[in-house]
C-alpha cells in the first residue's frame, strides 16, 4: 500500500468494511462510492487521495457488471445515458484535477468530500418530506390534537380536544 502494510487483519477489516458497504449499496439501491471512501479510510487508515482512487476502481468494476446486467434487461435509455457519459468524462476529468489539487492541502480534500457526504443527506432528507395535502394529513395522523382542561360556559371544566368541530365539541 505505500501507506500501511496490507496484513492479515487489515485485509479482515477490508473486507467486512466491502461486505458492509455492499450490504447498503445493495439496499439503498446507491453506487457505493459514498460508503467505499470512508470505509477504506478507516479500514487501512490510507489517504483520502488514494481511498478515491481505490474506491473509483472499485465502482468501476461493479458498475460494468452491474451495467451489463441491467443493458441486457432492456433497462437502459442509451441517448440518455449518452450524454450522461459524455458530461460525466468532462466533469471526471475536471474533478480528478482539484482532488489532485486539494490533495496538498491538510485535510482540504476531507473537508469538501464531507461536505458533498452532507449536502447529499441534507437533500435526500429534504425530498423525503411529504408536502402540501400529504404532509398535512402526515402530521394529523401522527400528531392527534392535545387535550388540555376546559370550562363550559356554564362553569363545568372537562378535558377534551383543542379544537371542536362545533357545539358538540367532537374533534376533527
Amino acid at each position: 500500500l505505500g501507506l500501511r502494510e496490507l496484513t492479515g487483519p487489515v485485509a479482515a477489516r477490508v473486507g467486512a468494511v466491502g461486505a458492509v458497504t455492499g450490504c447498503a449499496a445493495g439496499f439503498f439501491g446507491i453506487g457505493g462510492g459514498f460508503l467505499i471512501v470512508p470505509g477504506l479510510i478507516f479500514a487501512t487508515g490510507m489517504p483520502t487521495i488514494n481511498a478515491v482512487g481505490s474506491s473509483l476502481v472499485s465502482v468501476t468494476a461493479f458498475g460494468l457488471v452491474t451495467a451489463a446486467n441491467y443493458a441486457v434487461s432492456d433497462y437502459v435509455d442509451w441517448p440518455v445515458a449518452a450524454i450522461f457519459l459524455v458530461g460525466g468524462l468532462f466533469g471526471g476529468s475536471a474533478g480528478r484535477y482539484a482532488a489532485g489539487r486539494l490533495a496538498g492541502a491538510k485535510d482540504a480534500l476531507t473537508k469538501v468530500f464531507a461536505g458533498v457526504v452532507f449536502a447529499v443527506a441534507a437533500f435526500i432528507l429534504w425530498q423525503s418530506m411529504p408536502r402540501g395535502a400529504a404532509a398535512r394529513d402526515s402530521m394529523r395522523a401522527s400528531c392527534p390534537p392535545p387535550r388540555m382542561p376546559m370550562v363550559e360556559p356554564g362553569g363545568r371544566a372537562f378535558i377534551g380536544p383543542r379544537w371542536s368541530a362545533g357545539p358538540d365539541r367532537k374533534s376533527t
